[in-house]
């Protein structure tokens, strides 16, 4: 007997609440994680998520952070057209995401689906434009890159701390977290953060980082950016020094 087709709107409805009972389990399942760690002592924790389930930490930090986050909202079923993806994204501390900015990706997900491209649509527009500025003179790319320095070498103790260490517990936030950052400051701090980050690791031995979850694919699109910026940095570097940097002048850190 062949089977009936049914129809696109019961199909439409159907996928709806598989979508949304796929982020609730994904709140159940931080909640039951955050529970267990509570009974594992500290270095156990890795070893028996890898053993039980061949889950790696981040995503085990994934479901708890959207199981906290969840345990903050009125209701469950707020978060329920919001995607996994967009669920972390706004659970994250990355800070990138404010209260009132989050209070707007909720409002949408009440009417609409919300995956993590909208919720990130929607943040930058909830973000005030910066005025054009013009390109920055030697004086201020050197006080620049001092400020890099100093900033990078006060956070080289709490990067060794993070290495040798339990994790941090993320810090309370204050009041200005809730104001939202112009969209390109807000994107340069957190590039700057993830170089300072980057620059501390860098003096550990690279055979600690071969098992992170990581592909390599990622890890050469990073490279391959970062080659991209530190190139343009350069250029701009040249083109305001005073005087103008030669092929005689040029220090060997930069040279062709």
């Amino acid at each position: 007997m062949k089977k009936q087709r049914r129809k696109l709107s019961i199909i439409t409805q159907d996928l709806r609440i598989a979508l949304k009972r796929e982020t609730t389990d994904i709140i159940g399942i931080g909640d039951l994680l955050v529970e267990a760690r509570y009974h594992l002592k500290h270095g156990k924790w890795l070893p028996w998520l890898k053993q039980e389930f061949s889950l790696s930490d981040r995503s085990a930090r994934n479901y708890m952070q959207a199981a906290k986050f969840a345990a903050k909202s009125e209701t469950v079923s707020d978060l329920g057209n919001l995607s996994p993806s967009a669920l972390y994204a706004i659970s994250s501390d990355s800070g990138f995401y404010t209260p009132e900015i989050i209070k707007v990706i909720l409002q949408e997900a009440k009417k609409n689906r919300v995956g993590k491209d909208r919720a990130w649509d929607i943040a930058l527009s909830l973000m005030p434009e910066e005025d054009e500025k013009k390109p920055p003179t030697s004086k201020e790319l050197q006080q620049q890159f001092e400020q890099e320095a100093e900033a990078a070498a006060k956070d080289k103790e709490e990067a060794e701390a993070i290495l040798d260490g339990p994790p941090p517990l993320p810090s309370p936030p204050t009041d200005k977290s809730s104001a939202p950052l112009p969209r390109d400051q807000a994107l340069l701090a957190s590039f700057s953060q993830a170089v300072r980050m980057l620059a501390d690791l860098a003096t550990k031995p690279c055979k600690k980082f071969a098992g992170a979850d990581s592909t390599v694919p990622e890890l050469e699109n990073v490279v391959a950016f970062l080659g991209q910026v530190v190139a343009i940095k350069l250029d701009v570097r040249e083109s305001h020094a005073d005087p103008p940097l030669t092929p005689l002048n040029r220090p060997a850190a930069i040279q062709e």
